[in-house]
């Protein structure tokens, strides 16, 4: 394993674009980056888009991770909520104040359903944010371990924000500089 491993869980129906941001960047940033599937290993995205995950996240253990991230698509954030041993995971990891990160549909639709957003400010897929007590509108919230996200045109933003907190500024800087943003 690497210095800092993350792990990423898909559903059917994620958001390819929020997903490939996320596990490209923190690739770059020489962040281990593990796919873990709920459902089949073959996983269809929103768009018909498939990746095929590394594992299956009943096999993982969830304590060699340093962050758990979370796609979007409402599809597949759906799913991600209704699969027990994810949510008993992020439960854990909230309560320890480790990392854990979603964008889009994710942060309604998983951390708020789980009250893991109660007392804190967070962002999401607008059409969401009524699921969401104390939402900010910005591309990218962070309040202590939680880093929350709007949506596929702000995966980017999102992953390099990751990078910085998992890792450090400057890596997340000098990433920016070579994607020419």
């Amino acid at each position: 394993m690497f210095n800092i491993n993350v792990l990423i869980p898909l559903a059917p129906g994620f958001e390819e674009l929020e997903a490939v941001s996320i596990i490209d960047i923190l690739r770059r940033a020489k962040i281990g980056v593990r796919i873990s599937s709920i459902e089949e290993r073959d996983v269809a995205g929103a768009h018909g888009i498939k990746i095929i995950a590394d594992s299956d996240f009943a096999d993982e253990v969830v304590e060699d991770y340093d962050a758990i991230v979370l796609p979007g698509g409402t599809e597949g954030a759906k799913r991600l909520y209704s699969y027990t041993p994810l949510k008993t995971a992020l439960m854990s990891f909230a309560s320890e104040g480790r990392v854990i990160a979603a964008i889009c549909a994710s942060p309604a639709l998983v951390f708020a359903e789980l009250g893991l957003l109660d007392k804190r400010r967070a962002t999401c897929y607008p059409c969401f944010k009524s699921h969401l007590k104390d939402y900010v509108d910005e591309a990218v919230v962070v309040d202590q371990n939680i880093i929350t996200s709007q949506g596929p045109g702000t995966a980017i933003a999102f992953s390099l924000k990751l990078v910085e907190i998992l890792a450090d500024l400057k890596i997340a800087q000098e990433i920016k500089e070579g994607m020419l943003l």
